[in-house]
């Protein structure tokens, strides 16, 4: 790459004759041969290399590759069939994409959960019909488009049918509702949760939520209050009160009109800096005003003057009517259409009511209940699941008042990995920073099985419901098991795996998940990650600029942690919000680091074992840990050869073993290791087995020692010049399955490896789908003999690797 950009490995390929190259064709050809990590995620395909006088490759002439790097094919491959070209024109259409090929995976191409519901629903109308889990799991449009692909019924039919007005009241409430109302509808479980929060944490701020952005640009009021009106009369959450009391279950009750004045004022008498201090005070005054739930619209606006051209805009608003999305198209329709009665802007283009309304979800909620399959879903997601701790103030010093915000800022070049990772992973970006969540929940928490809350949207898969504004989100127990996967890249697609199979159950309340689970709490943590990309709609819209943004949110979450992507810039950013009363102080300050390190972690190798970053909070020495290229925290929870994996995923061409004139890099001796072992393992060899290895010092015995780890064994080091009797009394006390020699003459049994080596080199470089546990043996070695008969010691992969990490801490070692 060029100077200061992030390195990346890049294939540049000439194909022979005719012969049609893919991305996955080459990987998979390369997967063969090398480890996935040393596989270029990027492919040009050239038509000659081009070359020096001298007849070499002139690598300063090769071109740098263009495009998105997640392409899945060096050409674009054209749909063949009437079905692909359907998806093909949605897919461009729905994600604002000029070249679409049926082979490209709909998260490389900047796919997410909002448009996937709009990719559904439009290729429902098409005849097409597949859901959002097949469309998570598949991934691309030849998948998609496959006639085997059609589901036998379609996916939850009740999700693309409207219901009718007061269809969900019953007979009895109907005859009781105030006469001249727009509809009627039975509040969500999330609303009923935030109503029963808000009032018993009375003089808080708890889910109500201010917005407050200082703006340039004209400010007429009078206009500024057509449209807020005329928005009002668009998106009936802004004319729904809620009645908790007087009918057989709380409603919300949707007016034809509201009033909604905006509150003027002007504080361009102020210098800059007590305008801040004014505003900063103001934002904290409104938050603890409380609302009047009958009377909507549950929200009050305020503009001030800050000089002839800037103002502060504050919205106040309480979060069980609308959600991000929401709120952002909000915001987005309410300037759009204010900038053009100015004649600063133009106003969008008129379209077609949705064809559903928040009435439905509220229906689509209520299946939920009575889904069986849904109910099945979440028992066994959650069996013997157990609350996650964190550590709490252990006096009331290490407390606090309150919330507090920690920003987690992530930099451009991070930001740029992590996006590269996730393509090359083939999951959307969230799931690795969901990814890193649970590892930083697993760290501070000292449990390898996490369960912590998702936000997740239960919008109508309907075209059109993307423009619905409402509260259509739900906070589910997400459960992940880490020590199942080897690494992070088995860790980041089994968090994906886990989120795209509960889809089609998600819309299931969180009391009903706890009532499953027999009522107690699930987790006391909480993730969201938003891409408010509606926002971008006023990107072109010069007329107003925002020029920083004061917010308050407060959930009743111990922590929850927000990561988003700014929707003009791309820039990727998060946040922590601790309740200080609930968590450490210490690990509060900690959080942004832990999270940082993980990301880190994450795009440095993806391949290499996730234990390997160590993440340590030590409420009782107050100490925070994080363990890079030097291991200087306790690492006794990995067995030894994923030590050298983890390193070999760092420094893979860096040199490894040199013996005899030959030498191994650290790639090459862990892709030799994982050959042998599954030879080794066609040969008997098992965990918990002994092997002995009887090799003169040599890249051989390096690679052979490693192996046998790989196994799930423990090696016995025989020295090959050992007398014959003391050799066989070593094999026979040990037990050892098998005996690895230079010669087959060693021992009664013994395999001269040289001779395998031919039968080795074909065996997969890729490790064992094993898991050796630290406490088993990683080897056994005798004692000299000189006071009496050799005694084997058993050594495991806890005591050596603690061994060296003490030796690493106390006498430092660098390259």
């Amino acid at each position: 790459g060029t100077a200061g950009a992030e390195k990346r490995l890049v294939a540049y390929v000439v194909a022979r004759g005719q012969e049609r190259l893919t991305v996955e064709s080459v990987r998979e050809h390369l997967l063969t041969r090398l480890p996935e990590y040393m596989v270029p995620s990027a492919v040009v395909a050239l038509e000659q290399f081009p070359l020096t006088p001298n007849g070499k490759i002139d690598r300063r002439a090769l071109p740098e590759p263009s495009g998105n790097l997640a392409d899945v094919s060096v050409e674009c491959v054209a749909p063949r069939t009437d079905r692909e070209r359907a998806l093909v024109d949605i897919w461009a259409t729905t994600l604002g994409v000029e070249r679409v090929g049926i082979t490209d995976g709909y998260f490389a191409l900047g796919g997410d959960s909002i448009t996937a519901i709009t990719v559904c629903s439009r290729a429902r109308e098409r005849g097409i019909e597949f859901s959002l889990q097949d469309l998570f799991e598949k991934q691309t449009i030849v998948a998609l488009a496959a006639p085997s692909a059609e589901r036998a019924t379609p996916a939850a039919p009740a999700a693309t049918r409207a219901i009718e007005a007061y269809a969900l009241v019953s007979a009895d409430d109907r005859a009781r509702l105030p006469a001249g109302l727009a509809d009627a509808y039975p509040v969500t479980r999330l609303q009923a949760g935030m109503f029963f929060h808000s009032h018993g944490a009375a003089g808080s701020a708890l889910y109500h939520d201010v917005f407050s952005h200082h703006l340039r640009g004209p400010l007429d009021v009078t206009a500024l209050q057509t449209e807020l009106d005329a928005l009002a009369q668009r998106h009936p959450v802004l004319r729904t009160g809620f009645d908790v009391a007087t009918y057989s279950e709380p409603l919300q009750l949707v007016y034809p009109r509201v009033d909604w004045p905006l509150v003027e004022g002007d504080i361009s008498h102020l210098a800059a800096a007590a305008q801040e201090e004014w505003l900063d005070r103001f934002v904290h005054d409104e938050a603890q005003k409380p609302f009047v739930w009958e009377q909507p619209p549950l929200a009050r606006l305020h503009v001030h003057r800050r000089s002839a051209g800037e103002f502060q805009f504050t919205l106040s608003i309480h979060h069980a009517i609308v959600d991000g999305w929401s709120l952002a198209t909000l915001l987005t329709e309410l300037f759009q259409h204010y900038l053009a009665r100015i004649g600063r802007g133009v106003a969008p283009a008129q379209v077609p009511a949705p064809a559903v309304s928040f009435r439905d979800y509220v229906g689509l909620e209520r299946a939920a209940h009575s889904d069986p399959a849904t109910r099945r879903f979440w028992q066994q997601q959650l069996a013997d699941a157990e609350l996650l701790m964190l550590p709490a103030p252990e006096d009331a010093a290490l407390g606090g008042d309150g919330f507090a915000h920690r920003p987690i800022e992530v930099s451009e070049r991070l930001a740029a990995a992590l996006n590269r990772t996730a393509e090359q992973l083939g999951v959307p970006l969230k799931s690795v920073l969901l990814t890193a969540h649970l590892r930083v929940l697993a760290a501070i928490g000292g449990r390898d099985d996490v369960v912590t809350g998702l936000v997740t949207n239960g919008r109508p898969e309907v075209a059109g419901s993307e423009r619905l504004t409402g509260l259509f989100l739900n906070t589910v127990p997400f459960r992940v098991v880490l020590k199942a996967s080897p690494d992070w890249a088995a860790l980041v697609r089994a968090v994906f795996a886990a989120e795209t199979a509960l889809l089609p159950h998600r819309r299931l309340p969180l009391a009903e998940i706890q009532k499953v689970q027999g009522g107690a709490p699930l987790f006391t943590t909480d993730f969201n990650f938003v891409h408010f990309h509606v926002y971008g709609a006023l990107s072109g819209l010069g007329a107003l600029e925002r020029l920083g943004t004061r917010a308050r949110e407060e959930t009743n979450f111990a922590l929850a942690v927000n990561f988003g992507v700014n929707p003009h810039t791309g820039a990727l950013s998060g946040s922590a919000s601790c309740d200080c009363r609930a968590l450490d102080a210490r690990l509060v300050e900690a959080l942004p680091a832990l999270y940082l390190a993980t990301l880190d972690a994450i795009v440095a190798a993806p391949t290499a074992n996730w234990r390997a970053a160590s993440l340590r909070f030590d409420s009782g020495s107050a100490t925070v840990g994080v363990s890079g290229e030097r291991v200087d925290l306790p690492v006794a929870d990995m067995p030894l050869h994923e030590l050298v994996a983890a390193q070999a995923a760092r420094t893979p061409a860096a040199v490894a073993v040199v013996a005899a004139g030959e030498s191994l890099s650290y790639a090459a001796l862990d892709s030799r290791g994982n050959q042998l072992a599954h030879w080794l393992r066609r040969r008997g060899v098992q965990p918990g087995d002994r092997v002995a290895v009887a090799l003169e010092r040599s890249t051989a015995l390096m690679t052979a020692l490693l192996a046998v780890l790989k196994t799930g064994a423990a090696y016995v080091p025989v020295d090959p010049g050992y007398p014959a009797e003391r050799v066989a009394a070593m094999i026979e006390d040990s037990a050892a399955r098998l005996v690895l020699a230079e010669s087959a003459a060693f021992a009664p049994g013994a395999v001269r490896l040289q001779d395998a080596w031919a039968e080795i080199a074909r065996e997969a470089v890729s490790p064992l789908a094993l898991e050796v546990d630290p406490a088993e043996l990683a080897y056994v070695i005798f004692t000299s003999g000189s006071t009496g008969r050799p005694k084997g010691i058993a050594i495991p992969h806890a005591a050596i690797v603690n061994h060296m990490a003490w030796m690493q801490r106390a006498f430092p070692l660098g390259a």
